[in-house]
C-alpha cells in the first residue's frame, strides 16, 4: 500500500512504527460501526481523543491522504488512523450512536488529562536543563 499510494519506503515506515511502544499506525473499519459512519471528521472530533486520521481507504480502494473535516466516513471505508493503541481499540469498539458520543466525551476528558501530564513533565524538564 505504501508503495502505491505514496513515496514513502517501507523501511522508513517500519522505522517510524517502533519509535514509541504505545503508538501505532493502523486501520478502523467502518463496517457494522454506527458511531463512525455517516459522520464526517469534523463531527467526530477524533483529534480531541488523540487520535489522528492519515487517510481513508474507500471501497474502491482509491486513498483520501490526510483528510479534512469534511469528508463523510462511509460504512465501507477504512480509517488510517495514528494513536495510541488503548484509544484505537476503544474506537473500534464503539458501535451505536448514542453510546459512542458518551464514550468518546470520556476518552476526551482521559486524553485531556494526559496532555496536562505531558506539558507538566515538559515544564519540568526544561527547568532542570
Amino acid at each position: 500500500m505504501l508503495k502505491e499510494f505514496t513515496d514513502i519506503r517501507p523501511k522508513s515506515f517500519s522505522k517510524l512504527m517502533t519509535v514509541m511502544e504505545d503508538f501505532e499506525v493502523t486501520e478502523i473499519s467502518a463496517k457494522n460501526n454506527d458511531w463512525l459512519t455517516s459522520s464526517t471528521l469534523a463531527d467526530l472530533k477524533l483529534p480531541d481523543e488523540g487520535i489522528l486520521v492519515l487517510g481513508i481507504i474507500r471501497k474502491d480502494n482509491s486513498y483520501i491522504g490526510v483528510p479534512r473535516g469534511r469528508y463523510e466516513i462511509e460504512e465501507t471505508d477504512r480509517l488510517v488512523v495514528y494513536g495510541r493503541a488503548e484509544n484505537i481499540a476503544e474506537i473500534s469498539d464503539r458501535h451505536d450512536k448514542l453510546a459512542g458520543k458518551a464514550e468518546h466525551s470520556e476518552s476526551v476528558k482521559e486524553h485531556q488529562e494526559e496532555l496536562e501530564e505531558q506539558d507538566e513533565e515538559v515544564e519540568q524538564e526544561s527547568k532542570s536543563e
